[in-house]
């Protein structure tokens, strides 16, 4: 009888065997599918089972396009699932760009057929430029049309909002979303906060005139203090989803998927519990709120960080790869309890003063101090080069950043 580690032994060698062999067969699959139906078109993969790859994979292309002149109707085509997760988002990436619903075809193209397009050039991928998505006009390149429009409007009366009356959007990070799909996410503990935390600022909103809609996915309070899309059909909270991150004054968001959804729009956002700084959404027109954290009860200054390390494999298509990341770009709750780091939300009262600021940076009457502009250089200066956080386009909340200078070492 063979010992236990050997049959572990050779069931990862079996494991392994079986895997190479289905690459090596995808690499050759797609040479010949290739040439039978894309001759001459750069190929992309467009990742539509969450929300924010499918932001973020269709924002990529798009941008890549314009940078290479290349028409994203002629010149490129992106495969994708069949089944995406929000099918208007999904519909209005397709009007701009060709895209393809091929469950196997994407299969192939993941698992061994990319790195033939890669060698080959036809692969089209994102271009980053200092660690964040290079946008060389800063302009949208997703938009509703007319009918879309008319509809959105015809559900925020539904909803109570009037026309022409102002509206912000609220959100958390929770994992209830996960749960309800049986795919509880443990991992993902990290970037969770209570809704309770935004009720101050709630409660602000709606003193200013503004309407307050609560987005995502939740179980309402008694009594909601917000206008909840609990009472919408599915297929019309699939549209609001992304109709509202276009059309409210701004978007109050936890760290999650949906706060890649106003980044589509240029819709000026306020991103509240920003972890990990390295690997966040992008604000390009707002404010953002990170994190704080601590080890053995001592705030962490941002050097000390970028100075904690740890080695990881990640998976890029069919492979895995071995990267070495600092505790700024840590996006497992086992990473962080390994190092006996604990995680800060931010306070109710740091998330209302943020608020606050984004009411004036709309308004554009946010006024920063020569003192609070150095802070702002000093605190994006602390990231190396080609680190997203040191070419962040938006603001650390000022209010954040004074009270918290610390983190500047």
């Amino acid at each position: 009888m063979l010992p236990v580690f050997v049959k572990a032994l050779v069931k990862k060698v079996l494991f392994y065997a079986k895997r190479s062999w289905i690459i090596l067969f995808n690499y050759y699959s797609i040479k010949k599918i290739y040439h039978n139906r894309f001759c001459n078109r750069r190929i992309g993969l467009l990742h539509n089972q969450v929300l924010r790859p499918l932001a973020v994979t269709a924002e990529q292309h798009l941008r890549t396009c314009e940078v290479h002149n290349l028409h994203p109707k002629r010149d490129v085509v992106l495969i994708s699932n069949s089944q995406p997760c929000n099918n208007q988002l999904q519909k209005m990436v397709e009007r701009e760009i060709s895209v393809i619903r091929d469950d196997t075809l994407f299969k192939i193209i993941e698992t061994g057929g990319q790195r033939f397009l890669k060698n080959k050039g036809l692969y089209t991928e994102g271009i980053f430029q200092n660690g964040v998505i290079y946008n060389s006009h800063g302009k949208t390149h997703i938009a509703f049309n007319e009918d879309e429009i008319s509809y959105g409007n015809s559900l925020l009366k539904k909803l109570g909002v009037e026309e022409g009356q102002r509206f912000v959007l609220v959100h958390n990070k929770d994992n209830l979303y996960w749960q309800s799909r049986e795919e509880d996410k443990p991992w993902d503990l990290y970037r969770n906060s209570p809704f309770e935390d935004l009720l101050p600022s709630v409660d602000f909103l709606k003193k200013q005139g503004l309407a307050v809609i609560r987005s995502g996915y939740y179980q309402d309070f008694p009594d909601a203090p917000y206008i909840s899309l609990n009472n919408c059909t599915r297929e019309e909270v699939d549209f609001l989803d992304i109709f509202l991150q276009k059309y409210c004054l701004f978007s109050i968001c936890g760290d999650s998927g949906i706060a890649w959804i106003p980044y589509l729009f240029k819709t000026p956002t306020l991103i509240y519990n920003f972890i990990p700084m390295g690997e966040s959404p992008p604000v390009e027109k707002g404010i953002f709120l990170p994190k704080l954290l601590k080890r053995k009860g001592e705030l962490l200054t941002i050097k000390e960080m970028l100075q904690i390390h740890t080695t990881i494999a990640y998976p890029e298509g069919s492979y895995f790869f071995i990267r070495k990341i600092s505790s700024d770009r840590f996006q497992n709750s086992n990473l962080y309890r390994s190092f006996e780091i604990d995680i800060i939300d931010n306070a109710p009262e740091e998330i209302f003063q943020a608020v606050k600021e984004m009411i004036h940076y709309v308004e554009g009457r946010l006024s920063v101090t020569k003192e609070e502009e150095l802070l702002q250089t000093h605190f994006k200066e602390s990231f190396p080069v080609g680190h997203p956080m040191r070419h962040q386009i938006g603001l650390v909340s000022p209010n954040f950043l004074r009270k918290n200078q610390i983190l500047l070492g």
